[in-house]
């Protein structure tokens, strides 16, 4: 059986964006004005946020191999999404990652809660979503630089499209993500809870002549 050789991002520079937690909360579009309460307590959580960031991430890159119409990743993990094996079908390489921001904002938000803090609750969640995002962005951008000579296809992760949730449970265990305490139920829902896993094909750029 072949094994994946497994690496860790670096410490990455994380700067999460004041406009995407505004958009988790329902301000998507810029002509919104946003209430001076909600903007206030925005920026307060935010500085918090990106004190209690802590972004660890894995990454694994293979070959790519087809077997009955099933993308076969180093003849141990089998992806049988449809929609992500078309948008992979011209690639040389499959990279598999998983980031998280850490478990400390959920430990906030669920603590707000419990205090009846509802709104800060609501705002910490966003914050702690927007940091995730912005780890799987950074992260994207990071293999980009050192996979020179190839372009990247978007982001596809387990639970979009026809790529089932519950398949974080083979693709955690892949990457053995365990190594940087992410885990996943049965469910295919990632502890900690603001993490993100995702695919992405890698193709040759051909430059004419």
């Amino acid at each position: 059986m072949e094994t994946t050789p497994i690496s860790y991002f670096p410490l990455l520079k994380i700067d999460i964006s004041e406009r995407l937690v505004f958009q988790l909360l329902g301000y998507r579009k810029k002509s919104i004005v946003v209430p001076e309460k909600i903007a206030v307590a925005v920026k307060a959580e935010l500085e918090l946020g990106r004190r209690l960031l802590r972004f660890k991430g894995v990454y694994g890159i293979c070959d790519t191999k087809y077997e009955n119409g099933d993308l076969l990743l180093n003849n141990r993990y089998r992806i049988t999404s449809r929609k992500f094996i078309e948008r992979v079908r011209e690639c040389e390489k499959i990279c598999l990652f998983a980031v998280t921001a850490g478990k400390l904002y959920s430990d906030r938000s669920s603590q707000l809660l419990k205090a009846g803090e509802t709104l800060k609750a609501l705002i910490a969640d966003a914050v702690g979503s927007a940091a995730a995002e912005t780890c799987a962005e950074i992260a994207n951008k990071h293999l980009l630089e050192i996979n020179t000579g190839y372009k990247l296809t978007k982001r596809f992760s387990p639970g979009y499209g026809d790529w089932k949730v519950e398949d974080n449970v083979n693709f955690l265990r892949f990457l053995e993500a365990d190594k940087i305490g992410m885990t996943v139920n049965e469910g295919g829902l990632m502890q900690p809870e603001k993490s993100v896993s995702a695919a992405v094909g890698l193709k040759t750029i051909h430059k004419d002549g």
